[in-house]
């Protein structure tokens, strides 16, 4: 709990979001298994059945995998092809919610596997994701923890 009274609480065995968290669509993005798909799918069919106006589909989420491998970040500021995808915008999918920005960047091991990522947390006034300096600081940040768990990408 921050100063603001800001409080979380996960539930062992909850199964969070792969599309709509960051750490999600980065896990995701860095998985080679196809068993994700599935969990994917649904999301992507829940989707656009709530909200037809703004269909997504299997493309939209491999090229935002892209961008995130590329960029080695992932965050509430969601892109495909280089563009800001609004539809992932907090205030169109929960306007209600106190809203939560999120970057995660992911931890590699000695073998260059994605073993887990590291989830920064704070709000839309403190904006991790919208600050270049900031994202560039927890990429860093990442990648520094990768090489002491034995990661050197060649």
């Amino acid at each position: 709990s921050g100063r603001k009274g800001l409080q979380m609480r996960v539930q062992e065995g909850r199964i969070l979001p792969v599309m709509w968290t960051a750490t999600g669509r980065l896990l995701a993005a860095y998985r080679d298994s196809p068993d994700i798909w599935d969990l994917i799918d649904a999301e992507i069919a829940g989707w656009n059945a709530e909200r037809p106006d703004t269909p997504f589909d299997r493309q939209t989420a491999e090229a935002i995998f892209a961008d995130i491998r590329h960029k080695g970040v992932s965050s509430t500021f969601v892109t495909a092809n280089g563009k800001r995808l609004n539809m992932f915008s907090p205030a169109n999918l929960r306007p209600d919610v106190y809203v939560l920005d999120t970057v995660a960047v992911p931890l590699f091991d000695h073998l260059g596997k994605l073993r887990m990522s590291l989830t920064f947390f704070g709000t839309d006034r403190i904006a991790l994701s919208s600050k270049q300096d900031r994202l560039d600081e927890l990429v860093d940040l990442g990648r520094s923890a990768s090489r002491k768990l034995g990661y050197n990408p060649a």
